[in-house]
């Protein structure tokens, strides 16, 4: 379904009603600075080294983290800065020393972070390093060398727990390679790495996490320990999907085959479960490409369960990228695991394409897949977030002349209607989907460009509430290299503006009244003085009442008693509204107007 701006808006006043929206000339009001939705001005985060260089934003429970590479092609650093509903964004922190080459990445749960990253010294050599942050340490912990490296690192983290792993180059092969860090104890404010551990060795032609484009493994934390996957080959079978797992202190497993045997397979994605991970894998058939579901579980004995083929699709292995996969879960809030991806040739359709969503709750069976989007020639790029019990899913579709971004919201037992962020734009270049749940909400944020070939473009996003629905899609401005992430309360979009690197923060909560409505008289005559309000409301509307009973049409921020109403107590209630969010209402004390 397409929302035009006249049905938002009519919507917005409906989150105030029986109030109406106060007069901008009333001094009272609060300033409109942002009218289309809670998201913040823009800040200058930090510098980076060019405006295609890398970029990394991720909750942290609390808030958010912003990682970026700062200096100068010859001379590069890892830099990190926070930011916090309370505080706002900390003071910008080195984490590396000089290096050149970088590629960074971060991962964060709780009050807890990890930053890996791959570089070059002036010597020539490639190195790994991490840095940790966890509450009880209050810091960045020093850069720890882990490895040599090539290609890029995955990194993991719980609230007192890290882990890295990456691809180590000898002279004709490659090695599987991680490291763990975890606090020295229950209340101890050290912690310690793990020696580097060899997973596998001996390899060649190594590659991983099809879907980032990432060459390397990919590594997460289950609640008992680090599960790495990786993919290699094999002369007979063809490719595998390989994978190590270790169990609290207990050593690292021996490698094992999660792939379905006796099929060449590419290892997609791979997310963290309650009761361990899931892994998934697109394997060739004859005649056709399976997508396969596999979990670790640590429950009991801890092993790897059966193969669960969650799609197979009749096409040639060498269209095998047409999957374009992308998973997700729900951290501890939600336990769910979700994965979408382009199913292509839809029954009595040949030619045309639908994004697929299989979800799987803690404990249980993966869903069968269901449907949505509609069949369509033109629809790719799917993207999915949870919020809660809700997956919240996105891809890129071509309606008319217009090609923009199609969302919807797949709930335990039912779908939403379509959200096309798009309306009124003119056909441009689409991408760049990012979709960010936790348990109050999500963010979703996207990039519109003129052509495919131009790097900068203009940034947009949209916040989710499961109460309210979708907000109002919101211009932010114009960059490159996005993210976008949902904390427990708030929400971020970070991007760069030409070697700058800019973000909008927000609140997942609607507008919070800071106080109450007061009430001033003038004989008669009664003046309602809203709030501040954070976040800055789209509408700010008033009601009166009269011992607790509305006045029909007294929706004005000043109300003139009647002769028939004189003696009677009086009280203000003001809302404060913005489209997707819940509406904050204040209520001011009661002021008697003498008869």
């Amino acid at each position: 379904m397409r929302l035009r701006l006249s049905v938002l808006v009519a919507a917005l006043v409906a989150l105030c009603l029986p109030a109406a929206v106060l007069p901008s000339s009333a001094a009272a009001v609060a300033p409109r600075t942002n009218p289309l939705a809670p998201f913040t001005a823009l800040v200058t985060v930090g510098a980076a080294v060019s405006e295609a260089w890398p970029q990394e934003v991720v909750a942290d429970g609390l808030g958010v983290l912003d990682v970026w590479v700062g200096g100068t092609a010859d001379a590069q650093r890892v830099y990190a800065r926070r930011w916090l509903p309370a505080s706002g964004w900390s003071a910008a922190v080195a984490l590396s020393g000089t290096l050149q080459g970088v590629v960074v990445h971060a991962a964060s749960s709780g009050d807890a972070a990890v930053v890996g990253w791959t570089g070059t010294l002036v010597s020539g050599a490639s190195i790994t390093q991490a840095s940790v942050r966890a509450t009880r340490l209050g810091r960045w912990s020093p850069p720890r060398t882990l490895g040599t490296a090539t290609g890029e690192p995955s990194v993991s983290a719980t609230v007192t727990a890290a882990a890295v792993s990456w691809m180590s180059p000898g002279p004709s092969s490659v090695a599987v390679e991680a490291a763990t860090w975890a606090l020295d104890g229950p209340s101890s404010t050290t912690g310690a790495w793990t020696p580097t551990a060899v997973l596998r060795s001996g390899l060649t032609g190594l590659t991983a996490f099809a879907r980032f484009g990432i060459s390397g493994p990919s590594v997460v934390l289950a609640p008992r320990g680090p599960v790495v996957v990786w993919r290699e080959h094999d002369a007979v079978t063809g490719d595998l999907v390989m994978a190590a797992t270790r169990d609290g202190a207990a050593p690292w497993s021996a490698p094992q085959r999660v792939s379905a045997d006796g099929e060449s397979c590419r290892f997609e994605a791979v997310e963290p479960t309650p009761q361990g991970a899931s892994v998934f894998s697109s394997c060739a058939r004859a005649g056709s490409i399976a997508l396969d579901a596999r979990d670790w579980s640590f429950l009991g004995t801890p092993a790897w369960g059966a193969v669960t083929t969650l799609d197979d699709q009749a096409m040639p292995e060498a269209s095998r990228a047409l999957w374009d996969l992308d998973s997700a879960w729900g951290g501890s809030g939600s336990s769910m695991v979700a994965v979408v991806w382009r199913h292509v040739g839809e029954p009595g359709s040949p030619g045309t394409v639908a994004i697929h969503l299989a979800r799987r709750a803690p404990g249980g069976t993966w869903s069968p897949a269901v449907q949505m989007s509609p069949t369509d020639a033109i629809a790719g790029g799917p993207t999915v977030g949870i919020t809660g019990s809700v997956a919240l899913v996105g891809w890129y579709r071509m309606i008319g002349t217009t090609y923009g971004i199609e969302l919807r919201a797949a709930r335990p037992a039912s779908l939403t209607g379509f959200f096309w962020a798009n309306e009124g734009v003119p056909a441009r270049y689409v991408d760049a989907l990012r979709i960010s749940g936790t348990t109050s909400g999500a963010v979703v944020a996207w990039q519109r460009r003129p052509t495919r070939t131009t790097g900068s473009g203009i940034v947009e996003g949209v916040s989710y509430n499961d109460t309210t629905g979708w907000g109002m899609r919101t211009t932010l401005g114009t960059g490159y290299a996005m993210g976008a992430v949902a904390s427990r309360t708030s929400t971020a979009i970070t991007w760069q503006h030409g070697t700058t690197v800019v973000a909008s923060t927000g609140s997942l909560l609607g507008p919070t009244p800071k106080g109450v409505p007061v009430i001033t008289r003038n004989g008669r005559t009664l003046a309602c003085t809203p709030p501040r309000y954070s976040p800055v409301p789209y509408s700010l509307g008033a009601a009166w009442f009269d011992g607790g009973v509305y006045i029909p049409n007294a929706t004005r921020a000043v109300y003139v008693v009647p002769a028939s109403r004189l003696g009677h107590t009086f009280r203000c209630r003001v809302a404060g509204g913005t489209m997707g969010f819940r509406t904050g209402i204040t209520w001011s004390a009661p002021v008697r107007v003498p008869g």
